[in-house]
């Protein structure tokens, strides 16, 4: 038989005819463990929510599933349950140790999309360099970052008149 070490990132189906095979033999905590090593989609997941009552959409799997640039699973995740969306830190360090390139983009356009005030400033994106996050990237965190600051800026002026006024009156 297998071991969990062997079984990580395995197809679930594999999983689950070593499990349904010697049911005993798996602790809960590993199968959080394969699912936490699931680095594409939710299969697993759904079938250890599904069909064993786990929970699995925690801000522990979510955690995991930034670790591995499993963004299926992370978005099913959030889905499920919002209040495990990751840290900013989290995330930060899901893009800076992402192994390939189109996994670490993926996660900035993922967090783009879902959360953009979570990113990290742009600088810090591009300090990642070329090889971890693309360019084209970088460039739309930037000219959303700097509208976002520019809105602000002209949100501030717009109060100064109205702070002026009431401090008058």
């Amino acid at each position: 038989m297998p071991t969990v070490d062997e079984l990580k990132n395995q197809p679930v189906e594999y999983i689950q005819s070593v499990y349904f095979h010697d049911p005993g033999r798996f602790t809960a905590q590993d199968l959080l463990e394969l699912c936490a090593s699931k680095k594409t989609g939710i299969d697993i997941h759904e079938w250890l929510s599904g069909a064993l009552g786990m929970d699995v959409a925690n801000l522990e799997m979510a955690g995991a599933a930034v670790r591995t640039g499993n963004i299926k699973a992370l978005d099913w995740i959030i889905e499920k349950n919002p209040d495990a969306f990751p840290s900013k830190n989290s995330l930060l360090d899901g893009i800076r140790t992402s192994f390939y390139s189109t996994k670490a983009t993926e996660l900035v356009l993922w967090i783009f999309a879902k959360r953009p005030e979570l990113l990290p400033d742009w600088e810090r994106l591009q300090s990642l360099g070329s090889y971890n996050i693309s360019l084209a990237m970088v460039e739309r965190v930037k000219d959303y970052q700097r509208r976002k600051e520019w809105q602000l800026q002209v949100e501030q002026m717009d109060q100064e008149p109205l702070d002026e006024i009431t401090r008058i009156g």
